[in-house]
């Protein structure tokens, strides 16, 4: 639910102190938020989640604007620009109620028989997808990694699975910090033994 508010850049949007923040990084936040954005409203199906989703960023990106008075110049003008998106999103799912025909969603994945074992979970493949995503493991056809939420979608349809907040489930993966890679410890001593047979 909170997929939009957990951003670096709402996140930072929302701090009176802006954390330091310069008008570069904020204009590299803001394409961040942006990708993750796109992906939120591409890759959810249910209209109501969405919805909940688009709604609740709204309301939290909109309450610091009417505080005008102890608002910076840049911070506000970020909230606006966001709050307009925001709304437009809002607009596009409207829209999707009104003329579905036109939001016939296409599959981009080939189906295969692939499931999730019972040996894992789906901690494990949130281990194995958050540390994928750091390093840039996927890109588009620009060459820009692709947004965490987007590799979850695919590797959801792909497995049959539901991974909901991913976010969330992202931050307590690394909130374990001892175990926080268990399983890819696991994948390493695999490999090893496998190259050792």
């Amino acid at each position: 639910m909170e997929t939009l508010l957990n951003t670096v850049f709402i996140q930072t949007l929302l701090d009176p102190c802006m954390q330091g923040r310069c008008a570069s990084e904020l204009e590299s936040l803001y394409k961040d938020f942006l990708k993750t954005l796109v992906a939120v409203c591409d890759t959810i199906p249910d209209y109501k989640s969405l919805y909940r989703i688009l709604t609740l960023a709204l309301i939290h990106v909109r309450h610091p604007i009417e505080n005008r008075s102890r608002a910076k110049r840049l911070r506000e003008h970020f909230l606006v620009v966001v709050a307009k998106l925001l709304d437009a999103e809002l607009h596009l799912l409207d829209s999707r109620f009104t003329h579905p025909q036109f939001f016939q969603p296409s599959s981009t994945l080939r189906r295969y028989d692939f499931h999730l074992s019972k040996r894992y979970t789906k901690s494990d493949l949130t281990e194995l997808l958050s540390s994928l995503s750091c390093i840039g493991f996927f890109v588009d056809s620009k060459g820009d990694a692709v947004p965490y939420v987007q590799i979850v979608a695919a590797f959801s349809e792909l497995l049959g699975i539901e991974l909901t907040n991913p976010h969330n489930k992202r931050m307590k993966v690394l909130d374990r910090k001892i175990s926080a890679v268990k399983f890819l410890r696991i994948l390493s001593e695999a490999l090893i033994e496998k190259s050792r047979k």
